[in-house]
């Protein structure tokens, strides 16, 4: 956001995008059930068309189903 404010172009790159068991720290940290899937996103951030960062995130599998590609 302070990138957007400050007038620079933001983008991102999906790499991965992977459905999967919860391992005990993701699963704890979203507070999820033992037996709960979360969907892995991996993606690079693009800041005037130079690589600013590398991200990993766990979405609950419910929420993720929602989330396109194109909004990642």
């Amino acid at each position: 956001d302070e990138m957007r404010v400050s007038q620079r172009e933001v983008s991102f790159k999906l790499l991965d995008r992977q459905r999967m068991r919860a391992g005990d720290k993701v699963r704890d940290a979203l507070r999820l059930p033992v037996d709960a899937e979360v969907e892995r996103f991996v993606r690079l951030r693009i800041v005037e068309d130079e690589i600013f960062g590398y991200e990993e995130r766990y979405v609950a599998a419910e929420h993720a189903s929602r989330i396109s590609d194109a909004a990642l």
